[in-house]
């Protein structure tokens, strides 16, 4: 099964056959999993760095958001 493709400015997903978005990224099923997760929680903001995404949520979510332990990043970080 191929990779699926993500466009950060559309906040979609696309197959890789669809004409996608330039801005569009190949993700893993696992990063997959984690965007649709936190486009779910009202994520609006996805930045991509090597192997990890990390999300944002708008300001009138950020205290929803962290209170409820919304996904912030992939892969999660391992608190000490």
């Amino acid at each position: 099964m191929k990779n699926m493709l993500f466009s950060p400015g559309a906040a979609g997903f696309f197959l890789q056959d669809m004409d996608a978005p330039a801005d569009a990224v190949e993700v893993s099923a696992e990063v997959e999993a984690f965007l649709r997760q936190a486009i779910i929680w009202g994520a609006e903001e996805f930045l991509f760095s090597g192997e990890s995404v990390s999300v944002a949520y708008p300001a009138h979510l950020q205290e929803y958001a962290t209170d409820n332990k919304a996904p912030t990043q992939y892969p999660a970080t391992q608190a000490s």
